[in-house]
C-alpha cells in the first residue's frame, strides 16, 4: 500500500517536476549549454529517483535516516518546481503581451542568474542524494506495485443503512416532536455526545431526514461549525439555509437580524454538527435570534466535548455509545461485501471478525476498512490490514478524503476506480507515516500555509512564518476585501502565493485573452465563468476551447456585454460551438443575443444538469426545449423580452415518453415584457397528468400581459408567488399541498378563489379595493401567517374580520392607513403582530388582547399615543418590543411593563413627548438584554433602579439630554454588558463633550464601542479606558476634532480598530510616521475610511 502513496504522492511531484522541465521552460533554455546540461541531468537524475521513492518511503516508516533522505529530496523537489513555474509563467506572460524580443533577453538573464545559482545548488543536493542511495541500502529498479482494485459495481451509499441506532433515534425523534418538554430555555437544546467517529454526525442527519420531523417543523437547518467557532460566520450560514438566499454583506447586526425575522414566530429545527466551543458568552450571542422561535422549537448539537454541553442547558443529553461488535460487523460487511453477504467467504468472515474487534465500534472506522476492501477477495489482502501496525485511526479521515479529492491529489490509474476506495488506501498509508502528538508548527521548510481567519486575528500569529524560507502559498480564507490589513514586513516578503483553480475568464480580442486559450487547459474543473463572448471573432475559435472535452467541469456560465445589444448572427454559433460535456451539472447564459438557441442547450444527454439559469436573452422569441432535461431541478427564466408564447417546445415533447420537466422543483418566469401565452403540455387532462410533477415552488414576476390559463394540475406544488401580473385573471392551478401563496399587485379576480390549505398568504399593493372579498380567510382555517400590505383605500378586513382562522400566528398591516384595527379578544394564537403606516384611528393599543404575542412592531402610526395592560397582567410571553416613528407616543404603561421574558427593546424616533422609559425596568424586565433608545430627546435619565442586570447591548442615539445626565447611568454595576454605542446624527455640534468617557462610567466588561458623531470630542480620556481590560472592537467615526488617543495607549485587549471620518486623529495614527502611531502599533487589525 505504502507504494500507491509513494507513487501518487511524491513521485507524482517528481513527474510533475518534469512536465514543467518539458514544456515552456525548454522552449526558453534550449541552446543554452550549462542550462540545458543542467536540465538534461536534473531530469536523468529524476527519473532515477522515481525508481527508489516507493521502496524509500516504506522504509521511511521505521528507518529515520530514510526519512530525512525523503524530507531532504522533498525540499529539493520543491526548490526546482518552484523556479521551473517561475520561468514557465514569465514564458507566459511574454507570450500574452505578445513581445518576445524584449522578453527573451529578459528570460534569458533571469536562467543565467538565478537558474545557473540555484541550479548548481540543487545539482549538488541532487547528487549527494544519488551518493546516498547505496549507503541507505534501497533497492533499485523497483516498479510501481500498485494494488488492483476490482471496481464494485453494486456499492450501497453508506448513509442509507444505521446500524444499532434505532433506539437512539426513536428516543431523539420522541423528544424533538413531544409537546410536553419542561424547560427554562427556549429553544430547547438536545445534545448528541460521543467521540469521534462513533457516528453524531450519521445519526443526527438521519434524524433530520425523517419524515415526521420533516413534516412537524416549519423551518429546518443543518450547520456544521467545527472547531472555528466565527460567530458571524455561523449566523450567515443558518441564515442562508433557513431562507434560501443567499447574503454578501457581512454586518453582523444587518445578518443577525434577518435571521431573528426568519425564526419570527416559526417551528423550527436547527442541527449544529460537530461544535467545539466551550464559552457561555459566544453560545450566548449566537442564541439571541434562536429565542424568537415559537414554542417547540429544537437545536440538535454533536459535539465530542461534555463541556460544550454545559453552557447550553439541554433538556437531554444523548450519549452516544459505541456499537456492538455485531453491529459494527453489519456496516463493515455490509461495504466489504456486495451484498452484505459474508457467508460465501468464511474464510475472509473469520478476518474480518478480527478486524472488528480492532474497530473497537467505531463505524467510522468500520466504514472505513469496509470500503477498502470492497470486493477484494485475496486472504493476503484481508490479513494485511488486520496484521497492520496502524490502528489509531483519525477521526475526521472521511473529511479529510474529501478535501483530497478536491484538491486533486487522488491519483486514478484508470477510471473504473472508485475515487473513495483509492481515498481510503490513501488514507490508511497517510496514518501509517504520521508520528507522535498532531503538531501545528512551522518549520523551514514550510511550503503550504493555511489558515481560517477568526474574526479580529492577533498580529503575533504569523511571526513563526518569518522562519519559512520556502514559503510559496498562502491562503486567508475568507478575508475581506475592503479591509486595510497590516502584517509585518518580514512575512510580507515570504508569501509566494499561486492560484491554481481557474473561475472566471474574460474574453479579449488580444493574444492570451482569446477564447481558444482554454483549449490548453485540459484538466479544468469546477465551477467556471466565461464572460465578453462578444469579443468572439470567428465561430470556429470557440470551438478551440474544447468545453465539450473537460469532463470534470461541474458549472459553467456564458456571458456577453449587456451593453452591447447588437443581434449578431454568428452569436448562434459561438454558443452551439461552446457546447460542454454531459457531465455538467449547472448551466447559466446571461446576454445571448441572438433569436433562438442552439439544440444541445436542453437535449436529454444532458442528464445530470440540475439548474438552469438563463438571463436577459431579450432577441429570443422562444425558449429552448428544457422539458426532457431528466435531473433538471431548478430553472430561472428572466428578461426573454420577444416570447410571446410559452409553447409546445418549451416541453420538449416530440416523440419522447418522457413527462416533461419530470424533476423540477423550482421554476422562476421574471420581467417577460411581451409574454401572453402559456399553453398547456399537450398530454395535460384537467385533473391529472401532465407536465410538471414535481414541482414544489413557482414565481410569476413582472409578467404585465400574461393572461389566459396555468398549468391546471400542479400535484407537489407547495408555494406560489405572482407578482406584478395585472392581466392574470384564470383561477389559480389545482395544488392540493400549497401552504404559500403571495399575490403582489396582481388582478383582484386572484383574490376570489384561494387554495384551501394556506398557511402563509401574503396579498400586496391591490390599491383600488376598499375591502377583502368576503369569505377569503372562510376556508382557510390553518392560515398562520397574514400579510396585509399597500392597499391605499382598503378600509375593512373581511366581515367578521380575524376571527375565523384560529391559528393564525403572524399578522402583518403595512401601509393601510384607512383600515380600523379589529379590537375584541380573538387573537389566541397570534404571536406577531406588526403595523406600519397603518391604522390612523389607532391611538392606544392593548397589550391584554394578544396572549400569545412574541414580538409587537407599531412602526410610523402618526396618533399612537400609548400601550396599555391590565394592573397585575403579565406579558410571559413577549420577546420583542419595538415602536419606531411614532412622534405622538407618550406613555408606556403606567403601573410598568411586566414581561419577564422580553428579550429586546427598541424605542426610536418618538421626539415630541415620550419623555421616561417604562418603570421598574430593573425588576420587570429581568430578560431584557437589548435596549435601543434612539432619537428621543425629551428621556433625561434611566428609570429608578436603573437597567436590567442582563442587559447584554445598549444603543444610545440622538437623545441630548440622556447624554448629559450620563454619569448618573449606573452603568457600572451591568456586569453582563459587552456591546455600548453612543451616536449622534442630527446636530453634532449640540453634545459638548470633549473627552470620553470618563473614568468608571462604563463597566469593565465591555468588548465592543462604539463612539460616532461627538463634533466636539478631542481626546479619548486615558482614565475611562484604562479599566477596559475585555475591550476587544473600538469604533470611533465622524468625530472631526478628535486628535488625541489616550496618552497610555489603549488596552491591549483590543484587537480591531476603526476609524471612520476623523481626519485629525487619522493624520496622526499614520502608520510608523504619526505622532501617536505608538499608541496603537500593537493592535492586529487597523481600518481607516475617509471621505
Amino acid at each position: 500500500m505504502a507504494t500507491i502513496v509513494g507513487e501518487a504522492l511524491l513521485s507524482e511531484s517528481v513527474n510533475l517536476l518534469l512536465d514543467l522541465a518539458s514544456q515552456e521552460v525548454v522552449k526558453f533554455i534550449r541552446g543554452r549549454k550549462v542550462s540545458d546540461t543542467l536540465l538534461t541531468k536534473l531530469k536523468t537524475s529524476c527519473l532515477a529517483l522515481s525508481k527508489v521513492l516507493n521502496d524509500a518511503e516504506e522504509r521511511e516508516i521505521t528507518d529515520t535516516n530514510v526519512r530525512e533522505w525523503v524530507d531532504e529530496l522533498k525540499d529539493a523537489v520543491y526548490h526546482a518546481e518552484d523556479l521551473l513555474d517561475e520561468i514557465a509563467t514569465e514564458a507566459l506572460r511574454c507570450q500574452v503581451e505578445a513581445d518576445f524580443v524584449a522578453c527573451t533577453s529578459k528570460v534569458r538573464n533571469f536562467i543565467c542568474t538565478s537558474f545557473d545559482q540555484f541550479g548548481r545548488k540543487l545539482e549538488s543536493k541532487i547528487q549527494e542524494v544519488v551518493d546516498k542511495l547505496e549507503y541507505l541500502g534501497l533497492r533499485e529498479g523497483v516498479e510501481g506495485r500498485s494494488s488492483q482494485i476490482v471496481p464494485s459495481t453494486s456499492l450501497v451509499d453508506p448513509e442509507t443503512i444505521i446500524y444499532g441506532r434505532d433506539d437512539d433515534e426513536k428516543a431523539i425523534v420522541n423528544l424533538l416532536l413531544s409537546n410536553d418538554v419542561a424547560s427554562n430555555n427556549h429553544p430547547c437544546v438536545i445534545p448528541i455526545v460521543g467521540m469521534g467517529g462513533v457516528g453524531k454526525t450519521t445519526l443526527a442527519r438521519d434524524i433530520y431526514n425523517n419524515q415526521r420531523v420533516i413534516d412537524h417543523f416549519s423551518l429546518k437547518a443543518w450547520v456544521c461549525v467545527s472547531k472555528e467557532f466565527d460567530i458571524p460566520k455561523i449566523t450567515k450560514n443558518i441564515l442562508e439555509a433557513v431562507s434560501s438566499q443567499t447574503y454578501n454583506t457581512t454586518d453582523f447586526n444587518i445578518i443577525q437580524t434577518k435571521l431573528k425575522d426568519y425564526l419570527m414566530g416559526k417551528k423550527f429545527l436547527l442541527i449544529l454538527d460537530d461544535v467545539w466551543n466551550e464559552k457561555g458568552d459566544d453560545w450566548e450571542l449566537l442564541s439571541i435570534p434562536f429565542k424568537y422561535g415559537t414554542s417547540g422549537s429544537r437545536i440538535i448539537v454533536t459535539t465530542r466535548n461534555e463541556s460544550v454541553v454545559s453552557i447550553m442547558s439541554p433538556i437531554q443529553i444523548f450519549h452516544l455509545n459505541k456499537l456492538s461488535e455485531e453491529d459494527c460487523w453489519l456496516l463493515f460487511a455490509n461495504h466489504a461485501f456486495g451484498n452484505g453477504n459474508s457467508n460465501a467467504y468464511p474464510e475472509l468472515k473469520k478476518i474480518g471478525e478480527e478486524i472488528i474487534k480492532k474497530c473497537d465500534g467505531l463505524p467510522l472506522a468500520a466504514k472505513t476498512l469496509g470500503r477498502l476492501l470492497h470486493y477484494k477477495l485475496e486472504v493476503e489482502e484481508w490479513n494485511k490490514i488486520l496484521k497492520s501496525e496502524i490502528w489509531s485511526l483519525p477521526n475526521d479521515g472521511e473529511e479529510l478524503v474529501q478535501l483530497w479529492m478536491g484538491e486533486g491529489f487522488l491519483q486514478q490509474h484508470n477510471k473504473n476506480e472508485e475515487m473513495e476506495v483509492i481515498g481510503a488506501e490513501y488514507f490508511l498509508d497517510f496514518v501509517s507515516r504520521l508520528e507522535g502528538d498532531n503538531t501545528n508548527k512551522i518549520i523551514d521548510k514550510t511550503c503550504h500555509f493555511s489558515y481560517l481567519r477568526s474574526q479580529y486575528d492577533i498580529l503575533e500569529k504569523f511571526n513563526a512564518l518569518c522562519k519559512a524560507k520556502n514559503l510559496r502559498t498562502f491562503i486567508s480564507l475568507e478575508m475581506e476585501k475592503e479591509d486595510e490589513v497590516e502584517y509585518e514586513d518580514e512575512v510580507k516578503g515570504r508569501f509566494y502565493l499561486t492560484k491554481k483553480t481557474l473561475t472566471k475568464f474574460v474574453v479579449g480580442k488580444d493574444i492570451g485573452f482569446r477564447i481558444e486559450e482554454l483549449g490548453k487547459l485540459s484538466n479544468l474543473r469546477g465551477v467556471i465563468v466565461i464572460s465578453n463572448l462578444q469579443n468572439v471573432i470567428n465561430s470556429t475559435n470557440a470551438l478551440e476551447a474544447k468545453l465539450k472535452d473537460k469532463e470534470h467541469l461541474k458549472e459553467l456560465t456564458l456571458e456577453w456585454d449587456a451593453a452591447n445589444g447588437i443581434i449578431s448572427q454568428s452569436e448562434r454559433d459561438v454558443l452551439n460551438n461552446l457546447q460542454p460535456h454531459t457531465s455538467l451539472t449547472k448551466l447559466v447564459i446571461r446576454n445571448y443575443n441572438d433569436t433562438s438557441f442552439p439544440n444541445w442547450v436542453g437535449d436529454s444527454s444532458f442528464s445530470n444538469v440540475t439548474v438552469v439559469h438563463l438571463n436577459s436573452c431579450r432577441n429570443c422569441s422562444s425558449l429552448p426545449s428544457l422539458g426532457q432535461l431528466p435531473s433538471l431541478q431548478d430553472l430561472f427564466i428572466f428578461g426573454f423580452d420577444e416570447v410571446v408564447t410559452v409553447d409546445a417546445d418549451f416541453y420538449g415533447s416530440g416523440s419522447s415518453t418522457i413527462t416533461p420537466f419530470q424533476s423540477l422543483k423550482i421554476l422562476r418566469f421574471e420581467a417577460m415584457s411581451r409574454w401572453e401565452k402559456w399553453s398547456r403540455y399537450h398530454g395535460e387532462v384537467e385533473d391529472e397528468g401532465g407536465a410538471f410533477p414535481s414541482l414544489q415552488e413557482l414565481y410569476l414576476e413582472e409578467c404585465p400581459k400574461l393572461s389566459g390559463s396555468l398549468p391546471k394540475h400542479l400535484p407537489s406544488l407547495t408555494k406560489l408567488e405572482i407578482m406584478y401580473c395585472e392581466q392574470l385573471e384564470t383561477s389559480l392551478p389545482t395544488a392540493p399541498y400549497i401552504r404559500e401563496l403571495d399575490l403582489r399587485n396582481c388582478n383582484d379576480a386572484l383574490l376570489k378563489e384561494l387554495p384551501p390549505a394556506l398557511h402563509h398568504l401574503a396579498v400586496i399593493g391591490f390599491k383600488n379595493l376598499e375591502s377583502l372579498p368576503e369569505g377569503v380567510l372562510d376556508h382557510n382555517r390553518c392560515v398562520e401567517a397574514l400579510y396585509i400590505y399597500n392597499f391605499p383605500v382598503l378600509k375593512s378586513l373581511p366581515r367578521g374580520g380575524l376571527s375565523s382562522p384560529t391559528t393564525l400566528k403572524w399578522l402583518g398591516i403595512r401601509n393601510c392607513k384607512e383600515v380600523e384595527f379589529p379590537m375584541y379578544p380573538c387573537y389566541s394564537s397570534l404571536e406577531r403582530l406588526t403595523i406600519e403606516d397603518s391604522c390612523n384611528s389607532l391611538t392606544s393599543f392593548p397589550l391584554d388582547i394578544f396572549p400569545q404575542l412574541r414580538s409587537l412592531e407599531i412602526e410610523r402610526c402618526s396618533n399612537m399615543e400609548s400601550l396599555s395592560v391590565s394592573q397585575g397582567h403579565h406579558l410571559t410571553d413577549l420577546v420583542d418590543l419595538k415602536i419606531d416613528d411614532c412622534p405622538n407616543f407618550v406613555v408606556f404603561p403606567s403601573a410598568g411593563l411586566s414581561a419577564p421574558n422580553l428579550y429586546e427593546l427598541e424605542v426610536r424616533n418618538c421626539s415630541r413627548r415620550l419623555n421616561s422609559l417604562p418603570e421598574n425596568m430593573h425588576t420587570f424586565l429581568p430578560s431584557l438584554q437589548k435596549l435601543d433608545i434612539i432619537n428621543c430627546p425629551q428621556i433625561e435619565s434611566f428609570p429608578e433602579g436603573g437597567l436590567p442586570s442582563n442587559l447584554y447591548s445598549l444603543r444610545i442615539s440622538d437623545c441630548k439630554k440622556l447624554i448629559c445626565n450620563r454619569m448618573e447611568w449606573g452603568l457600572q454595576r451591568l456586569q453582563s454588558l459587552k456591546g455600548l454605542a453612543f451616536a449622534n446624527y442630527d446636530d453634532r455640534d449640540c453634545w459638548d463633550v470633549e473627552s470620553f468617557p470618563e473614568e468608571y462610567l462604563l463597566p469593565t466588561t465591555v468588548t465592543h464601542l462604539i463612539i460616532v458623531g461627538f463634533g466636539n470630542l478631542r481626546t479619548l480620556d486615558n482614565k475611562g479606558f484604562q479599566h477596559l481590560t475585555s475591550l476587544q472592537h473600538l469604533w470611533i467615526g465622524q468625530c472631526p476634532k478628535l486628535k488625541h488617543i489616550s496618552e497610555e495607549g489603549l488596552p491591549v485587549s483590543i484587537s480591531h480598530i476603526q476609524i471612520e471620518e476623523c481626519p485629525l486623529l487619522t493624520k496622526r495614527l499614520q502608520r510608523k510616521k504619526g505622532k501617536e502611531w505608538r499608541n496603537i502599533a500593537r493592535t492586529p487589525f487597523i481600518v481607516h475610511r475617509n471621505q
